[in-house]
């Protein structure tokens, strides 16, 4: 026997309450993340499924008779046949008929135009707004520019929240797009409207497609309209004022006009005069007409 001693390795602490209990709470977001995994991938398998429908819709509508006389109200069989796969679709998954017409070119366009964000979606790296948002964007792009822009956006995509992403994606969309801003806004120009959304309760969204000098020039003043309604006891939120200066402004050319109960003064809250204050940041060289580099519009 030598003279070396045995060495005895000392027994480990059993783990504390807290340790096991933040062991599974680690566990517990794993598994919520393996969860969300899965919902992506299906948001992926759906959309693969919409476009196979659209395709064979189309194949249905193609071995068609067609009429012997056209429809007056322009109601021909690829119209009737797209008519036909929305509402089935909005059936089928309890759905607005909206909401499954544009299900049905965005997932068009994730599976044959930007096939690496589909896959990316289908492996769980991105999530279905994320995929909307590169979707959303690239319709406006020619399909010459699609490959280039959706690589330079995917890393960003798994590893930005939505918000952050939706602004990194509008610029990366401006610096790669091959037009000049200039005739892009010519067509935008050319395309404003204002429509109503119909919601529940006796609800509606008024809703208007403005540039967006005018659109921020607008929401400005209605800001300084609300701020200067401030007569005691108007307990409305600045939104609330925002919403009612609107209505007033368009329907009776106005806002309803206040009595201050101090002085017995009627202050008709309109803010006559103010002009609403637009802060633009041009490019030093966009100013020399030396580069094509986009302004920032605040807001």
């Amino acid at each position: 026997m030598n003279d070396t001693s045995a060495v005895y390795a000392a027994e480990p602490e059993p783990p504390t309450l807290a340790a096991a209990m933040l062991v599974t709470f680690d566990g517990l977001v794993s598994g919520v993340q393996c969860a969300q995994r899965i919902v992506d991938a299906s948001m992926a398998l759906r959309a693969t499924q919409i476009d196979r429908l659209r395709l064979w819709s189309e194949a249905m509508v193609a071995i068609e008779e067609p009429p012997t006389s056209p429809d007056p109200h322009g109601w021909t069989t690829e119209v009737r046949g797209r008519r036909e796969l929305i509402f089935e679709l909005a059936c089928a998954l309890r759905i607005p008929e909206a909401t499954a017409d544009r299900l049905i070119d965005e997932s068009k366009r994730l599976v044959h135009l930007l096939p690496e964000t589909h896959a990316a979606l289908g492996d769980g790296e991105i999530s279905y707004r994320h995929a909307q948002l590169i979707a959303d964007q690239a319709s406006t792009l020619p399909d010459d520019a699609l490959a280039g822009f959706e690589l330079e956006l995917l890393p960003f995509a798994k590893s930005l929240t939505v918000a952050k992403f939706t602004r990194v994606v509008r610029k990366k969309r401006e610096s790669l797009h091959p037009q000049s801003i200039t005739d892009r806004r010519e067509k935008g120009v050319a395309e404003r409207r204002v429509w109503v959304d119909p919601q529940p309760d006796g609800m509606a969204y008024l809703s208007a497609f403005l540039s967006a000098e005018v659109a921020v020039a607008a929401h400005t003043r209605l800001s300084e309209i609300a701020a200067a309604q401030n007569a005691p006891g108007d307990d409305r939120t600045l939104a609330q004022k925002r919403a009612d200066a609107l209505a007033d402004l368009l329907i009776d050319g106005d806002t309803c006009a206040v009595e201050n109960p101090v002085t017995g003064v009627t202050d008709s809250g309109t803010g006559h005069g103010i002009r609403a204050k637009v802060l633009v940041t041009v490019p030093v060289l966009t100013l020399l007409g030396r580069s094509q580099q986009t302004a920032n519009l605040e807001g």
